[in-house]
């Protein structure tokens, strides 16, 4: 079967106000390799593994304008994105070149992410045209604010029926976009069971780590904290610098590692000054996948302090690696992370639950160990990239037959 997966966010942006009036995203032209350490680009890479032909349909500014091939069954290609403004590529991708795209029209699936994308409805254009087979792999679930809330009006009001009668299923790959497509409209026999993203488990897997926490200027033995998030208000960085100054009160050997970028960093680097948390923090660059199933097997404990999210693949990995993680109630972080089971789930805005929840796991080293037994488990079960792709190549052929 020949699949294309449209995916032109190939990496989530930092927006601010700024970018929204220059909109930018990297460019250059990654290495294969560069490109193996995008999800999309993995799961492609699964379905090959079971005789299928895809092509990853990314942005051009992510590709340098030229396609790139990983095998010989999988290759990245550029969709090139106009009208910037208003329409930023890190946001809503206008793609108006898919309706002609050779992608689209040599394959037997298209497969899109997200309901309410440019990208989707000219998909849902071209594969009217052609007869071809329309799979939306939805992760939202919930509308967006303003300003985003107009633009999703907008687009249910004009293209959403186009959208509806092109998808052959709306696939929920969180379990709570399936009453969300429900209220967009999606019939109830076109939205088959969750399929959550999925990622490397053999990658990302328990093992001895080569990393100490004197690599970092710490003493042995320190208990270290892991928080893998970009530098924006969103993530809560700052409420994860808050909760190190709380936890040290009691437990002066904690330490906590922030790998991430974005432009709140020099901020929040200057917040930990005002905490006087600086000795205890370490903010890394960006790390390759390896380097990260490095980092989680060091961590004691895996941190989520985000204010809002969707399904953060971050805990996806941590869970791989048998780490226990200690999470705010936020998105669909519960799809992930079971209260008592594999981490603690604690109420969004509740600082000091939060610091309450570390604070007795780190003591608790017996609760962390079953913990991270039972979230590695899990991963296995339900979040490894390869049971993510024999589930969606099912919709595939139930779609092309």
């Amino acid at each position: 079967m020949d699949i294309t997966i449209l995916n032109p966010i190939a990496a989530t942006s930092n927006i601010t106000a700024a970018s929204l009036l220059r909109p930018s995203v990297p460019r250059g032209s990654p290495s294969p390799d560069d490109l193996r350490q995008l999800n999309i680009v993995q799961l492609s890479e699964a379905l090959a593994e079971l005789g299928h032909r895809v092509q990853v349909v990314l942005g051009s500014p992510y590709l340098g304008g030229a396609p790139v091939r990983l095998s010989d069954r999988v290759s990245a290609v550029p969709v090139h994105s106009v009208l910037p403004m208003p329409f930023h590529p890190g946001l809503f991708p206008m793609t108006p070149e898919l309706l002609r795209h050779a992608a689209i029209r040599e394959s037997d699936v298209i497969q899109s992410s997200e309901f309410h994308q440019p990208s989707t409805f000219f998909a849902a254009e071209a594969c009217l045209e052609d007869h071809t087979p329309l799979v939306v792999w939805q992760e939202t679930f919930q509308h967006m604010r303003f300003p985003g809330s107009v633009f999703q009006r907008c687009f249910e009001a004009t293209v959403g029926a186009k959208v509806r009668a092109a998808a052959a299923r709306c696939v929920p790959r969180t379990s709570k976009a399936r009453a969300y497509l429900r209220d967009l409209g999606v019939p109830e026999a076109s939205i088959p069971e969750w399929i959550p993203t999925g990622v490397n488990v053999a990658r990302f897997a328990p093992r001895a780590t080569p990393l100490s926490p004197r690599e970092f200027g710490w003493e042995e033995g320190s208990d270290i904290l892991l928080l893998v998030a970009r530098m924006v208000p969103g993530k809560g960085v700052d409420v994860a610098l808050r909760l190190l100054r709380t936890v040290l009160a009691s437990r002066p050997n904690t330490r906590l590692l922030v790998a991430g970028s974005g432009p709140e960093e020099g901020a929040l680097r200057h917040l930990a000054d005002d905490l006087r948390v600086s000795t205890a923090v370490k903010f890394l660059s960006q790390k390759n996948q390896d380097e990260m199933a490095e980092l989680y097997n060091l961590a004691s404990l895996v941190l989520c302090t985000s204010r809002n999210d969707l399904l953060p693949i971050s805990l996806l990995e941590a869970s791989a690696c048998g780490r226990p993680i200690v999470a705010t109630d936020v998105g669909a972080v519960t799809d992930i992370v079971r209260d008592g089971v594999t981490g603690r789930v604690v109420p969004n805005g509740n600082e000091s639950e939060l610091a309450a929840a570390v604070t007795t796991l780190l003591r608790e080293e017996g609760i962390r160990s079953a913990l991270g037994r039972a979230a590695r488990a899990r991963a296995e079960n339900l979040f490894d990239i390869r049971t993510s792709a024999a589930r969606l190549v099912e919709v595939y052929h139930n779609v092309a037959a």
